[in-house]
């Protein structure tokens, strides 16, 4: 099979030459190609190009290998997107990858679907990984540098085997003369279903230097899941007088402020209101009832209506058109106010030190765990192109955020793309929202809803466990304790038995002050068992 791999076809597709596939040395390209085997079961592929000619040429995607495998017929494909709420999981023999042109298009990297970036029609797409099963026999193929660029596996069944192609995208950068590139590093594992995940992983975190020296944390997440985006001062000396109610202290390690009623941007011009005694002082009031203080940010989006769009108009970027880019892409309805968002340029100097100012703030006053989320925006920009690319603007993002944040404080990321903030947060979910509190009040809706999201959110992290402990520290959201939700007991049961067999981070997604007494008595004997 490696055999397969290294006499495979290999090439660049260029921008504005549609489906242009150069899988030869060219007058103006000079391709070399590549391969160290590791061990009998497992090679590592590279491509490297340089620009011989005289002028520059801009590049949307590296093909790294492109062949049939004849001796392979997969009875199942992991399809991976990717973000962490966009699709991960088996599917039966080799279906093609529909694209979401509707809802929840954030899911999906657009330009995976693009002939020019190298797309195999009526394939299975998969971002940065995916494995390949065939009765006991697993080959998994996927990316162990993940800095640069994004990575794409297309599967097809082809009637002389099975079809792979393995991309890497540039998004246009342009190369100029004699300049050399190379593609990320592609590792081919063969063997055992469980084995070729969990050898992937320990290559991810050997090539990015990772150490997991951190614990799972328990935490209590305020007060989204429970009420929206509503917390304020009051809400959160509820939560801490609540504690104290309980005959059993819960043994939470974090409390999380999250979910301001601000417009996302102007995170810290509304805190004097929403915290009048201010918000060192409620850091230190939770502090002295024996938790870290947490503190929840969308650091690169921002509502049009913020007072930051206002007045840094500059700061966010624009498509190719000259018009704002629209940040959500979930839903036709994005373009309303209250759900419109516009991004921040991460790679603006400007902005990176508007981003490190709040950071270093949030430390000042002393919170030592930052989740981001939604972060995901600045990788459907086109604004990168011909200097970066998308993956590199995001990691360029969260590199400041880290830095700004210090060694000792906890990073944690929400949505986001997966693979380019390897190394630069403690703490991932690899999955979906555990609910939707704005649809907790409607009988029917509620359980359709809710339980179709943690069902999705279980899946995502069973796929993608074999990241924790080696990569990252994995966090499966919120667990709720109590009624109301539409999410039946055996559901919430199998959310206690995921986080507890994988000794995962653990939070709790509910409003303890209205817990039942039979309630907290759950609530705090779970806790104990961690």
């Amino acid at each position: 099979m490696y055999k397969n791999f290294r006499k495979a076809k290999f090439g660049v597709f260029l921008k504005d030459k549609p489906g242009v596939f150069l899988n030869k040395n060219t007058s103006e390209i000079e391709f070399s190609f590549k391969h160290t085997q590791i061990d009998k079961n497992t090679l590592i592929l590279q491509l490297r190009i340089k620009n011989t000619g005289k002028d520059n040429f801009e590049i949307n995607s590296l093909v790294i290998s492109d062949l049939v495998l004849a001796d392979l017929d997969p009875d199942e494909v992991l399809e991976n997107a990717w973000t962490q709420s966009g699709f991960s999981g088996y599917r039966k023999g080799i279906p093609r990858s529909k694209r979401s042109m509707l809802f929840l298009m954030r899911d999906q990297n657009p330009f995976s679907y693009r002939s020019d970036y190298g797309y195999l029609n009526n394939s299975l797409v998969s971002e940065w990984y995916t494995q390949l099963l065939c009765g006991q026999r697993s080959l998994v193929i996927g990316a162990i540098s993940v800095r640069r660029q994004f990575t794409q596996i297309f599967v097809r069944k082809e009637k002389k085997g099975t079809r792979v192609r393995i991309t890497c995208q540039l998004d246009g950068l342009e190369i100029a003369p004699d300049e050399t590139f190379e593609s990320e590093k592609i590792a081919v594992l063969a063997g055992e279903k469980r084995k070729t995940l969990e050898d992937f992983a320990i290559l991810i975190k050997r090539e990015n230097d990772i150490n997991v020296s951190n614990k799972p944390v328990k935490g209590l997440c305020c007060a989204y899941y429970y009420q929206g985006n509503m917390v304020d001062e009051k809400y959160i000396l509820e939560q801490l007088d609540a504690i104290d109610s309980f005959a059993d202290k819960p043994s939470f390690d974090v409390i999380q402020i999250d979910g301001l009623p601000t417009p996302w941007g102007d995170w810290m011009e509304s805190l004097e209101k929403l915290f009048p005694s201010g918000l060192e002082n409620i850091v230190k009031k939770i502090n002295k009832s024996g938790f870290k203080a947490g503190f929840w940010i969308a650091p690169f989006v921002a509502n049009p209506s913020s007072n930051l769009f206002k007045n840094h108009p500059d700061w966010f970027l624009k498509n190719e058109a000259g018009k704002f880019f629209e940040a959500r892409f979930t839903s036709p309805f994005d373009f309303l106010p209250q759900l419109s968002f516009r991004v921040l340029d991460p790679t603006n100097p400007e902005v990176d030190e508007h981003i490190s100012d709040i950071i270093r703030k949030l430390v000042g006053y002393g919170f030592e765990y930052i989740k981001t989320d939604f972060t995901y925006p600045v990788c459907f920009a086109t604004g990168f192109a011909k200097s970066m690319t998308r993956a590199q603007a995001l990691r360029i993002g969260f590199e400041t955020i880290r830095k700004a944040a210090g060694k000792d404080v906890l990073v944690q990321t929400a949505i986001t793309q997966l693979s380019p903030v390897i190394g630069t947060v403690d703490y991932c979910r690899p999955g979906l929202d555990t609910l939707t509190p704005y649809v907790c009040k409607i009988p029917l809706v509620r359980k359709l809803v809710n339980e179709h999201m943690l069902r999705e959110n279980l899946r995502n992290c069973e796929t993608r466990n074999f990241l924790h402990n080696k990569v990252w520290i994995s966090d499966p959201d919120c667990i709720v304790f109590r009624s109301g939700t539409g999410i039946g007991e055996s559901l919430i049961s199998d959310h206690k038995r995921f986080v507890y067999k994988n000794k995962t981070s653990l939070w709790v997604g509910d409003n303890l002050s209205q817990l039942t007494e039979e309630q907290k008595r759950n609530l705090s004997a779970f806790l104990r068992k961690f």
